[in-house]
């Protein structure tokens, strides 16, 4: 969250300097973008709080189970699973492939044949 915080008020320090056309759009999208993910995170602090106070401890469970729930049905979307899991090994070689990728790249060849 310091990273988003951060990246707010640059945007808006750069917004309120006068920054103008494609650039502020950009930087209007972006701030919006990260916004909505500080208050969503804000939302399940505030939830979270919520829940310790009615039942305790039993409250870290609920995050547990939605996400059991999720993974649940997105498996069953994702037709057992096989797309998902290669998609996931595309999205990895795509990272590591990039030019900023710091990961060894000699791993990746030894997955792919593994699979």
């Amino acid at each position: 969250m310091t990273g988003s915080t951060t990246q707010v008020v640059l945007d808006a320090i750069d917004l309120w300097r006068g920054k103008q056309g494609e650039q502020a759009s950009a930087i209007r999208a972006r701030a919006g973008r990260t916004v909505r993910a500080i208050l969503c995170f804000a939302a399940g602090c505030a939830t979270a709080a919520i829940l310790y106070v009615w039942i305790g401890l039993w409250g870290f469970a609920l995050p547990v189970v939605i996400g059991a729930i999720t993974a649940a049905a997105g498996r069953g979307v994702m037709s057992g699973g096989r797309r998902h899991d290669a998609h996931a090994r595309l999205c990895l070689i795509e990272v590591l492939s990039s030019p900023k990728a710091s990961v060894d790249k000699g791993s990746v060849g030894a997955w792919r044949s593994a699979s």
